[in-house]
């Protein structure tokens, strides 16, 4: 025993060497290179993905056309949005462990952010350069402008499906089979979705330069334009860019997400329905509140999750659009819950790093009626000391959790490092759970660090409140303990790539153990009522009727549709149509 544990502390000994040699190297490279900072993105994402070579229809095909088509037809843009989130925020990471992301280099909010930046804020522009700049970056205005047009398309499609489900009659199935409805999940997309323009209506209002620029171009153009012969263009050509630019003026006119809720908004016929339908509304809120709900329990503790801090601007997002389309007061408890964010998260910081201050978004957004809503008024009275007062409770907890997470790195890299991934043939369940929760337990401590280094440093800086010497070395050390979480993941990289469908059959089989008993039962009842139905007498004294057998037999058929999503991959896709499967499900038997 006594020799294990000498092991044991001179692997430890090793780890903590190795990473005090590199330290210094490390934070030379930061200083000199500050785009490779880790609080500029996510720590830690292996970006690899099980292909998925089945599509919509063969992934939740099913004998019950009616259950079949229902997840079908709600799932598509589910999918379309996820897509479209992945599209603007997925960055390059510094500890990327496969280069061939399908996104990586297309992450909008970050070239967005960074548009028009110069090396030294004095350095003096010359005449023409602003209009070469956007010139140059006109492939990424077409790319933000078709992404936009393309998301408010996906989520005016997906607002029709909702507002057609909360107002159609009870006679039409599988809603008949309905006890309530819980659609969690695709309201939670259609947050995603909402968030995509909040995120875009604070970059743009951050960086002036994409609207001066862009106006300096048209002023150009127009000029261009009236003297074609001059500068030896086509005609066509110049008319085509002024189509063009036209087009994205008229795309930065409003805000994007008041855009979607105004008079000329794309989506006026369906707003005019929704407006009227209370069941809709009222969801919309319920999940509001219950998902953030969740999501507050667990900010600032252990059983935070890595996105937990971002959701909160998705559920921020569904709040809005509807307080933007009903007519009644907020009920109290939303505000109260809003009054619990400012003071627990004021800031949350999206792909990128940018910080998003909540109060802001909702101050900027909410309409006219509701700007002195009690929540806001109360915030806005003193909004620097909210600021304060988070940087004072993330203070706190560096104080309180910094030498746990150090103990905690130490032995998790030493665990981590000292895995040997063993030969197909003695691959057991037992290590790859083990790998599997020390991969949670790395990505888990990297997240903490990074929330804690990010958010100190920017608060500091955002109020000028000048760092102590000791604050100034604990937080290098988290900024080298970040690097070294990422080396470690780098190294481990072609091993974790090779296990990961040994994971993924894991938890599978974890959720159908949960499953299966549900199939039987289902199966055993669908037999029962069947046996009963033969024998006349007695199908009269069965309660239900046919509503019972409806139920039963739609609940069988999202089981094996579940079962179904559970048999291979695991990829994303998966996970996706397996939450909307599951909420149509529950909202059946609950």
């Amino acid at each position: 025993m006594a020799s294990l544990l000498m092991e044991q502390q001179e692997k430890l000994r090793r780890v903590v060497d190795d990473g005090r040699f590199r330290a210094q190297g490390l934070l030379s490279d930061l200083h000199a290179s500050p785009s490779s900072s880790s609080s500029a993105a996510d720590p830690v994402r292996v970006h690899v993905e099980p292909v998925e070579r089945s599509d919509l229809p063969a992934l939740l095909g099913s004998d019950n056309v009616a259950v079949s088509k229902f997840l079908t037809v709600l799932s598509h843009d589910c999918l379309q949005i996820s897509r479209l989130s992945q599209f603007v925020t997925t960055p390059n990471l510094p500890f990327q462990i496969l280069k061939s992301a399908p996104y990586a280099s297309r992450n909008l909010y970050r070239q967005l952010l960074l548009f028009g930046h110069r090396s030294s804020p004095h350095e003096v522009l010359l005449e023409g350069e602003p209009q070469k700049a956007f010139g140059q970056s006109l492939s990424l205005f077409i790319e933000l402008y078709e992404t936009v047009s393309e998301t408010t398309v996906v989520l005016g499609n997906l607002l029709q499906q909702l507002n057609a489900i909360y107002s159609l009659h009870d006679n039409v199935r599988p809603l008949n089979s309905f006890k309530s409805f819980n659609f969690r999940t695709v309201f939670e997309s259609f947050g995603d979705g909402l968030a995509i323009f909040l995120v875009l209506d604070e970059i743009v209002k951050e960086n002036n330069n994409i609207k001066s620029y862009l106006a300096l171009y048209a002023r150009m153009l127009n000029k261009v334009k009236t003297e074609a012969n001059n500068f030896v263009m086509i005609i066509e050509d110049l008319d085509l860019l002024d189509q063009v630019v036209g087009n994205l003026e008229k795309l930065f006119e409003f805000g994007f997400f008041k855009r979607l809720t105004q008079m000329e908004s794309p989506w006026q016929a369906s707003l005019n329905l929704v407006r009227c339908n209370k069941k809709f509304l009222d969801a919309c809120c319920s999940c509001f509140h219950d998902s953030l709900s969740e999501l507050l329990l667990r900010i600032d503790s252990w059983k935070e999750l890595p996105f937990d801090r971002r959701k909160i601007l998705h559920n921020v997002a569904l709040l809005l659009f509807s307080v933007h389309l009903s007519a009644e007061a907020l009920d109290k408890k939303y505000g109260k819950l809003i009054m619990v964010v400012f003071q627990s998260v004021p800031v949350v910081y999206v792909e990128g790093g940018k910080r998003i201050i909540l109060f802001d978004v909702l101050k900027s957004q909410c309409p006219q009626a509701l700007s002195s809503w009690s929540p806001l008024r109360e915030a806005s009275k003193d909004l620097v000391l909210m600021k304060r007062n988070y940087l004072k409770r993330l203070s706190e907890m560096h104080s309180r959790d910094w030498q746990a997470i150090k103990d905690a790195l130490s032995c998790w890299a030493v665990s981590f490092q000292s895995i040997v991934h063993p030969s197909s043939e003695i691959l057991s369940e037992e290590w790859v759970r083990l790998l599997m929760k020390q991969i949670m337990q790395g990505a888990v401590l990297a997240d903490r660090l990074h929330m804690l280094v990010l958010s100190m440093l920017d608060l500091h800086a955002l109020l000028e409140i000048p760092l102590r010497k000791e604050k100034v070395k604990s937080l290098c050390h988290m900024i080298v303990s970040l690097k070294i979480i990422g080396d470690i993941f780098e190294m481990k990289g072609p091993g974790i790539i090779r296990s990961l469908p040994h994971v993924i059959n894991i938890i599978q089989a974890d959720i159908e153990q949960f499953i299966l008993p549900f199939k039987s039962k289902l199966q055993y009842e669908i037999a029962k009522w069947s046996q009963a139905t033969k024998m006349g007498f007695l199908s009269s004294l069965t309660r239900g009727g046919k509503e019972m057998d409806t139920k039963l037999t739609d609940s069988l058929s999202l089981v094996l549709v579940s079962l179904q999503l559970l048999e291979a991959g695991g990829s994303y896709k998966r996970q996706l149509l397996f939450s909307i499967t599951m909420d149509v499900l529950q909202s059946i038997v609950s």
